[in-house]
C-alpha cells in the first residue's frame, strides 16, 4: 500500500498539444485571465510551463508552441562514421574473396591428390 501511495504522489511529465497551449497562452495574455484560472482551467501541472509557454509565444508567435521533433536528425551520421562502416565492407568483402580462392584451392589439392 506505501508503494502506490509513492506512486501515484510522483508527478510524472505531461505532454500538452500545441491546441491547448495555444488556447492558455492566448487565455493569460489576450482576454487577461489570471494564470492560476488557467492552469486549473486547462489542468496545467504548474505554472512554470504555463511562463515558458508566454515567452515563446512572445518571441515567436504561434510556431514556437509547435512540438519540437524527438532523436537524432537526419544526416547526423559523422562523415568519418560512414567512411569507417564503407571501409569496414571492403575489408568483409575482401576476406569473402580470399576465402573463396582459399576453399576453390584446397579443393584442387584435394582433388590432385585424389587422383595420385
Amino acid at each position: 500500500m506505501a508503494g502506490e501511495a509513492a506512486q501515484e504522489s510522483v508527478r510524472r511529465h505531461k505532454a500538452y498539444s500545441q491546441e491547448l497551449k495555444l488556447a492558455a497562452v492566448k487565455d493569460v495574455l489576450e482576454k487577461g485571465v489570471s494564470c492560476n484560472e488557467v492552469i486549473e482551467r486547462y489542468e496545467i501541472a504548474s505554472r512554470s510551463p504555463l511562463s515558458i509557454w508566454c515567452k515563446l509565444y512572445r518571441e515567436g508567435g504561434e510556431e514556437a508552441l509547435k512540438p519540437k521533433t524527438k532523436g537524432r536528425p537526419k544526416g547526423s551520421f559523422s562523415k568519418k562514421k560512414k567512411e569507417n562502416a564503407e571501409t569496414d565492407k571492403r575489408k568483409k568483402k575482401q576476406n569473402r574473396s580470399k576465402k573463396a580462392v582459399k576453399s576453390q584451392q584446397t579443393e584442387k589439392a584435394t582433388k590432385t591428390l585424389k587422383s595420385a
